[in-house]
């Protein structure tokens, strides 16, 4: 009876923590994983084609860079590419550095702006808010109050999802959308040591932090391919209560679009999203085991209550399991960024029977970690006639790591 009773507890907590964001908000974030392409026209509709009719003003918030002022002011010409008016544009002044490219303008001077009330009109009157790339860090100091709640500026964002404004934001400007955010972290060194709490001076280990809250309980990994962040997200979402572990790593020129009143997403651009889900893996001290994997590509949806994945329309189930399996490649092709000449990368492959196993071994001097990556009957894939190279949809992959770092 203990057991039932501690089941059902598990399955309440875990459905409170995934449908909770959505009793708050209706309108839409634009989660975009960097490296946006100037013509991936698709994307910057994404952003555009859902500002409420009422609301056509699109604020610009380049706290996170170094540059704002310029940051800004490129983001502004890109938007009147795709037929933004000029008088449309808001660029809200917040910043916590100086931008060195406007010798007469000290943006370091706009770092308590989130509190200012004519800046937060320019929050008020956008029916799109958009925040640039640079350090997540700097979105977390300029917009979250030091004991932790939101300043009037962030609560002006918030207010403005809840009446169905977008707010987008690419690279730094997605990841401090969730919370816990991740602050730092290499894709090799965040796999060993503690997790942190506070950005050092030094170092590549995991740090997480707060972030801006508005895509919970799900943690955000962008430039996902590019620096192969894959174990880094999984670490980040094991140290999760088990409910909330849920991370989703965005490629980049690849954005999610996530519908808040339906509670749903759908993938947009030209690489994947990969969603891990560890709220069933175990966790030791150097390892972790039993992750599942999904992999989804342009027109996928997900439903972000249950995890469900409806795959493009275009995308037919493929019935080879051999070719399922084949699947699996791309995903262990993302540690292949952290090659380098002081890390060793290997890769094998096994096929057993009705199973495929990928494995993937990184060393570095002391440190070394094993990937394993496992396809078998429950692993589904779907490809469409116009998808290339493996730009399909893939589910029911499962992963583990193990890590040893020998350094005294």
């Amino acid at each position: 009876m203990t057991r039932w009773l501690a089941i059902a507890v598990w399955a309440v907590l875990a459905a409170l923590a995934l449908a909770s964001p959505a009793r708050a908000d209706t309108g839409h974030l634009l989660i975009v994983g960097g490296g946006l392409s100037f013509d991936n026209e698709p994307v910057y509709r994404a952003l555009l084609d859902n500002r409420p009719e009422e609301s056509p003003g699109v604020a610009i918030i380049a706290a996170a860079t170094s540059d704002a002022s310029a940051s800004a002011a490129t983001v502004a010409g890109e938007l009147m590419h795709y037929g933004v008016a000029p008088e449309e544009i808001m660029i809200v002044r917040l910043a916590v550095v100086d931008d060195p490219d406007t010798p007469d303008i000290d943006e370091s001077d706009w770092a308590a702006n989130a509190s200012d009330p004519e800046e937060i009109a320019k929050i008020e009157a956008a029916g799109a808010i958009w925040f640039t790339g640079g350090d997540q860090l700097r979105l977390n100091r300029a917009l979250i109050e030091q004991s932790g709640a939101d300043s009037p500026m962030l609560a002006a964002i918030r207010a403005r999802l809840r009446d169905g404004a977008i707010v987008g934001g690419t690279s730094a400007g997605a990841a401090a959308m969730s919370s816990p955010m991740i602050a730092r972290g290499n894709g090799f060194g965040a796999l060993f040591g503690d997790i942190g709490d506070a950005v050092a001076d030094e170092g590549d280990g995991l740090v997480l932090m707060q972030g801006l809250r508005l895509f919970s309980p799900f943690i955000l990994d962008q430039h996902f391919a590019a620096r192969g962040r894959l174990g880094r997200l999984m670490r980040a979402i094991m140290a999760q209560p088990g409910p909330a572990r849920i991370g989703i790593g965005i490629d980049e020129d690849t954005a999610l679009l996530v519908d808040l009143a339906e509670y749903s997403a759908q993938v947009v651009g030209t690489g994947a999203v990969t969603l891990l889900d560890g709220r069933r893996a175990s966790a030791t001290a150097g390892g972790i085991d039993g992750v599942r994997l999904a992999r989804l590509h342009d027109g996928d949806r997900l439903g972000l209550t249950t995890l469900a994945i409806e795959p493009a329309s275009s995308r037919d189930m493929v019935d080879d399991r051999q070719t399922v399996f084949s699947g699996l490649w791309p995903s262990v092709e993302l540690l292949r960024a952290l090659e380098s000449e002081r890390r060793q990368v290997n890769v094998s492959e096994f096929r057993p029977l009705n199973t495929a196993l990928f494995e993937v071994r990184l060393v570095q001097g002391k440190h070394s970690v094993h990937f394993t990556f496992e396809a078998g009957r429950d692993t589904r894939a779907w490809r469409g006639a116009s998808d290339t190279g493996w730009n399909g949809t893939l589910t029911g992959a499962r992963l583990s790591l193990e890590s040893e770092d020998a350094t005294p």
